[in-house]
């Protein structure tokens, strides 16, 4: 087909245009083999962020979980004082409203 395309064109044998249709077949081969390998390296690079992610999103969970199980008991503590400290608030008050005994520090044993 070069011989015919040579010819037709006045050419002599060994011209662009045949140069150019061998070069075709032969670089299309090599462009597969570069582009299946790109593919590849993207597969493989979207697997590591695809892990990636499913790692980060599983210890933003964890930190999730542990920093609400830390808010409940800091809020179940804070009820625990609330409670505690209004225990002794009426316990203070009654013993202001206790009278004292009319005995001498010396004879209250």
């Amino acid at each position: 087909m070069c011989r015919a395309l040579t010819d037709l064109a006045h050419q002599p044998t060994g011209s662009l245009a045949c140069a150019a249709s061998h070069t075709e077949t032969k670089v299309t081969p090599m462009m597969k083999l570069v582009k299946s390998r790109a593919e590849e390296q993207f597969a493989a690079t979207q697997k590591k962020d695809n892990l990636a992610r499913k790692d980060k999103d599983k210890a933003s969970q964890e930190r999730a979980k542990h920093v609400a199980s830390l808010k409940a008991l800091r809020l179940a503590k804070e009820a625990d004082d609330k409670i505690a400290a209004e225990k002794a608030a009426a316990e203070k008050a009654t013993a202001k409203n206790k009278k004292p005994s009319r005995k001498p520090q010396a004879h209250r044993r």
